[in-house]
């Protein structure tokens, strides 16, 4: 898989762009940030056993959004799948969704990828606004490119992404061979933005940074018992 187009791929350059104290790097930031936003959405609907290609392509976040959540469910409630193995040891699994706030903000990133008149010359104020949102953007997406369990309907079929060598396949494998122990689900809703830490400062705009690398190859596959 070509790195550059995923979610992952566009989330680096945004940040990237991010560092730069030009406006115009603001406005690049913009794209690679709307279309890390689309990108990760069009991956959740691409492991779905119930959406189409032509539905999974879609560039348009409103269009995508309603066709994740008649598939997942979900909305903006985030899942930790635990699998206890026999060993005595645990490995969860998180499913991190693209949260409705996220969405809004992808949507006011295309305000500033359309040609402006003389007379709409951007303020100052205006731009640090702008890099406000595109902070706060950024670190959702970080934040929900951290999960792993990409198709998360128990009782459909679990796809998982997973780095080379993550010690957690074996907890996969396991579930594959119906040789785990048991498997506990945990769901949440967030009802505020969480704190997250920038360097030294803590902030209370969304979302926590997390590293986070999408994998080549094909994704771990689980069907579901």
């Amino acid at each position: 898989m070509n790195r550059l187009a995923t979610s992952a791929g566009y989330l680096d350059r945004a940040e990237k762009l991010l560092l730069q104290p030009d406006a115009s790097s603001l406005v690049y930031a913009a794209f690679e940030l709307r279309c890390g936003v689309e990108a990760r959405m069009q991956e959740y609907a691409s492991h779905s056993n119930t959406i189409s290609k032509r539905q999974s392509n879609d560039w348009r976040i409103r269009h995508l959004a309603r066709t994740i959540d008649s598939a997942f469910r979900l909305g903006d409630t985030m899942l930790i799948l635990s699998v206890n193995l026999k060993s005595g040891g645990v490995a969860r699994f998180l499913y991190a969704p693209v949260s409705s706030r996220l969405q809004k903000i992808a949507e006011r990133c295309g305000d500033y990828l359309h040609a402006r008149q003389v007379q709409d010359e951007q303020t100052q104020e205006r731009w640090d606004e702008l890099r406000e949102m595109l902070i706060e953007g950024c670190g959702l997406l970080s934040f929900s490119c951290s999960g792993e369990l990409v198709q998360p309907n128990v009782d459909d079929e679990l796809h998982f992404i997973l780095e080379a060598g993550d010690s957690r396949i074996e907890a996969v494998r396991a579930l594959q061979e119906g040789t785990h122990e048991g498997v506990t689900l945990f769901n949440f809703t967030p009802t505020g933005p969480p704190t997250w830490v920038v360097g030294d400062e803590v902030q209370t705009t969304p979302a926590p940074e997390v590293q986070w690398e999408f994998i080549e190859g094909d994704p771990l596959f689980y069907k579901g018992r």
